[in-house]
C-alpha cells in the first residue's frame, strides 16, 4: 500500500516537537535550546528521507508517540515497523518552522510539513 506523499507528510506534524526534549543536553539560554532543536529537526527530517532508521531510533524517546497516516495513535516502535515494511516510505519532506519557543527545559516547535 503506497500513501500520497501529501497524506503521509501532513499526518507527521506534531514530530518537530516530540523529538529533542529527551536528548536535549543542558545548554547556555533559551536561545542555544531553540537551536539545538532546530537542529534536531533538521536531523530528523534527513533521517526520514535517508530512511535512517538507527538515527530516527536515536532521536525519539522510548516514549515517543504520533499520529499516524492513518489517523491513530503509533509508538516509536509501530512507527519503526512501519518504515522497517515498507508501508512508510517518505521521497519528499519539506519542514517549515514558523515559531519556536524556549522555556526552561522546554522547546516547542509549530509551523508545517
Amino acid at each position: 500500500m503506497t500513501i500520497p506523499g501529501t497524506v503521509a507528510l501532513s499526518t507527521w506534524v506534531t514530530l518537530g516537537a516530540a523529538i529533542a526534549a529527551p536528548v536535549l543536553q543542558p545548554v547556555g539560554g533559551a536561545g542555544d535550546a531553540e537551536q539545538a532543536v532546530r537542529a534536531l529537526s533538521a536531523q530528523e527530517v534527513g533521517a526520514f528521507l535517508r530512511r535512517d532508521r538507527q538515527q530516527l531510533a536515536s532521536l525519539w524517546s522510548a516514549d515517543f508517540v504520533v499520529t499516524n497516516p492513518l489517523n491513530r495513535l503509533a509508538s516509536k516502535a509501530e512507527v519503526l515497523a512501519m518504515i522497517d515494511s515498507g508501508f512508510l516510505v517518505i521521497t519528499e519532506y519539506e519542514r517549515r518552522i514558523d515559531h519556536a519557543r524556549a522555556e526552561h527545559a522546554l522547546v516547542v516547535l509549530a509551523g508545517s510539513e
